[in-house]
């Protein structure tokens, strides 16, 4: 090892020191105890920590720098010195482009230099190469001058935009550019795109679908884009295959249809609404006005009348009471009662041509038959009543007795129930009164006898040898034959002999 310094060459040597690594005091070539103490280090001396743990060819800060195989040295903070060589060009003083440099960040007018990870993580605002640019990743804005292609600089394997892609004056595609991800995301702020076709994934694509679209309303051979508020509204007709499911994430969901047509239509709701009103019936009770016929009657449907109000086709009708204000018209038979309210005439619903009240018509145009536990008075049925209409109306009745016609005390009784006059009359005029007494008069209104007959002297109740019953006038005169015959078969009277006399 060299020291750099010129020696004596010694008088003898040693095996125990050289000589030539000492200085004499008198360049005589002999060493002095004195001055030999002055060239070693005690062992225990501070600076020999320099020596301990040196790395060559990297400076550790405590440590002496000691070069490496290609006389490098590096990790170096700051060189100090007098005069500096680099490539045999002296440096007289340092730049300021590498004074107050910080690692790893980039500042204007410095040199660069790489943070303790390699990098420059910030501070570079554009970087213009004129050559080629490696790297693992290429973070922020890449900008290249004019060029027909960016195969230029080599060809891509990929290529990941962040941000935004911009270009002057449009953008050209004279083959195809094709994506190979699961999804694409982009924000454009294009003034026009210049393609012949775009396809994906082999498809075409027409860009004319997405082109002045109308948002919330229907346009033909337009995408479907819905407004602000989701809403979308202009679709004529609609067909799926599917289900379509409206949301309840609304407060108030709602489908609003002309029409809808599908094979089959499940609708679930809670409530369901017709026009605000809510349905109450169920699927099978609304089946029934499936199929309907106005106007017509049919098996197992509702009941829905024509433009006039009517309806046919009814073979049995089961109702407690039944009102309507036109016709009713049965072929069948009306079981029960039948009410009807207040006319002038029955004839308002058509002329009866037989009538037959508990019985078939036969040979008669009126049949009442008793049914023997309805409607008794004592054992008579009653037939037929007339009652006025006031307070205290008068009553008449026609009664049957319950028996048959071979039982002598069965009869038919014909009279006013009330205590009133019965009265017979032809030509609108009475001719025969029957008093509440029990008086008969024939041509007078206040009889004075059991039978009184006015007005006429002469009365026949027989010929020839039979015993007659003889009346009485006022003035005493006694009736004389063939004047009027009087047959009575139904009234009660008072017999009378030839002379006059009561036989009662």
């Amino acid at each position: 090892m060299s020291s750099g310094f010129s020696y004596p060459q010694p008088i003898f040597k040693s095996s125990i020191y050289n000589p030539a690594f000492y200085l004499s005091l008198d360049a005589s070539g002999f060493l002095t105890y004195d001055y030999a103490q002055t060239l070693y280090l005690g062992r225990n001396d501070y600076r020999l920590t320099y020596l301990t743990g040196i790395t060559p060819g990297t400076a550790t800060q405590g440590l002496a720098l000691v070069p490496g195989e290609n006389k490098d040295i590096t990790g170096l903070g700051a060189l100090s010195c007098s005069s500096l060589t680099v490539n045999g060009s002296s440096i007289t003083s340092a730049p300021d482009y590498v004074l107050g440099i910080t690692g790893g960040t980039a500042q204007n007018s410095k040199a660069l230099v790489l943070s303790s990870t390699g990098s420059i993580t910030s501070g570079i605002t554009s970087l213009t190469l004129t050559g080629t640019l490696s790297a693992a990743t290429l973070t922020g804005t890449l900008s290249t001058a004019a060029q027909t292609n960016i195969t230029s600089v080599g060809s891509l394997t990929g290529l990941t935009i962040n941000g935004s892609l911009t270009f002057s004056d449009g953008f050209s595609v004279k083959r195809h550019i094709s994506w190979y991800t699961s999804k694409l995301n982009a924000r454009h702020e294009w003034s026009r795109i210049k393609y012949p076709s775009l396809k994906f994934n082999g498809t075409t694509f027409n860009q004319d679908y997405y082109i002045n679209i109308t948002e919330g309303g229907a346009d033909p051979s337009k995408a479907i884009v819905l407004n602000s508020t989701k809403d979308f509204s202009g679709i004529r007709n609609l067909t799926c295959s599917g289900t379509i499911t409206g949301s309840t994430g609304v407060s108030t969901p709602s489908l609003s249809c002309g029409a809808i047509t599908a094979t089959t239509l499940n609708i679930n709701p809670t409530t369901l609404q017709l026009r605000g009103t809510t349905v109450t019936s169920s699927a099978t009770e609304l089946n029934a006005l499936a199929g309907v016929s106005a106007g017509t009657a049919t098996n197992s449907k509702a009941l829905v009348l024509d433009s006039t109000g009517n309806i046919s086709g009814i073979n049995a009708l089961s109702a407690a009471s039944v009102a309507t204000s036109g016709n009713i018209t049965v072929s069948g038979s009306i079981n029960g009662y039948l009410a009807c309210g207040n006319q002038t005439a029955i004839t308002t619903v058509g002329p009866l041509t037989e009538l037959g009240i508990n019985n078939d018509v036969i040979t008669e145009y009126f049949n009442i038959k008793g049914s023997g536990f309805d409607y008794i008075d004592g054992s008579y049925t009653r037939m037929l009543r007339f009652i006025g209409s006031n307070i205290t109306p008068v009553e008449f009745q026609i009664e049957v007795a319950n028996g048959t016609n071979a039982t002598s005390s069965n009869a038919t009784w014909i009279g006013n129930k009330t205590n009133n006059d019965l009265r017979f009359g032809t030509n609108d005029s009475t001719n025969m009164i029957l008093t509440t007494t029990g008086r008969l008069d024939v041509g007078t209104a206040s009889p004075s006898a059991p039978l009184h007959v006015p007005s006429i002297n002469s009365f026949t109740f027989g010929t020839g040898g039979s015993t007659v019953y003889r009346l009485r006038t006022e003035n005493g005169i006694s009736a004389r034959p063939n004047i009027i015959h009087c047959i009575w078969n139904f009234w009660w009277i008072h017999r009378l002999n030839r002379n006059g006399n009561d036989e009662r």
